[in-house]
């Protein structure tokens, strides 16, 4: 693992190239704060940068894609809250169902946009799956979307407390935030990015969660 120092200059770092990318909307706190780590670091390193996600097969799910499309958006939401992962390693599991949950969002967004706060309470990956789906699904949209559901679940995500628990079969199951919290920083940039996409009226929310994100070491 990272030393402190090691770990303290990863976190500047993190935080100069995130700010980076919104450096024209910047408040005069966080310009200056940008400044002084550009003046230690350098310049910004990939800059224009949107974040992408990929996919590959692995993790099982428990339902086909074709299968949850046919739920309504809360009937889906309801039923990631009630699965329970069978016991075995090679069972189908929550990052396979994360997987399709993805997909699925990226095809139809608004929908759950519009639904965002019922994941709350969900397991990070599935939170994880709404944004990346979300990101996804509207990069290369060039409407208006009602933002504040997804903007409350990811203030609501940013303030969970990290940690792992143990699932049944012994092994310890991920319920650390950090690639949940990083899904977010990329929903985020999409917003901000030489195109905004969030209104004004929605500054106060983004702001809350950009000063946890930039926080984070992770």
């Amino acid at each position: 693992g990272l030393n402190d120092d090691e770990a303290d200059l990863s976190r500047k770092i993190w935080q100069r190239n995130r700010l980076g990318w919104i450096e024209s909307q910047l408040p005069l706190i966080w310009r200056r704060t940008l400044d002084t780590l550009i003046q230690k670091l350098g310049p910004p390193t990939n800059h224009k940068r949107i974040g992408t996600v990929s996919s590959w097969v692995g993790p099982r799910s428990p339902k086909s894609a074709d299968e949850l499309k046919v739920y309504t958006v809360s009937a889906l939401i309801q039923f990631l809250r009630e699965w329970k992962k069978p016991k075995g390693h090679w069972a189908d599991s929550p990052e396979g169902l994360a997987r399709i949950l993805d997909s699925i969002i990226a095809e139809d967004p608004e929908s759950f946009l519009n639904s965002a706060l019922e994941f709350r309470g969900l397991n990070p990956i599935y939170i994880r799956a709404f944004f990346q789906g979300v990101q996804n699904g509207i990069k290369n949209m060039k409407r208006d979307f009602n933002w504040k559901p997804a903007l409350e679940l990811a203030s609501w995500t940013v303030n969970q407390t990290m940690g792992s628990v143990k699932n049944d079969d012994g092994f310890e199951e991920n319920f650390n935030w950090g690639s949940t919290r990083k899904a977010i920083a990329h929903f985020l940039e999409v917003g901000l990015s030489d195109e905004p996409r969030f209104s004004l009226d929605l500054r106060n929310h983004i702001w809350s969660i950009l000063k946890v994100l930039l926080t984070d070491p992770e």
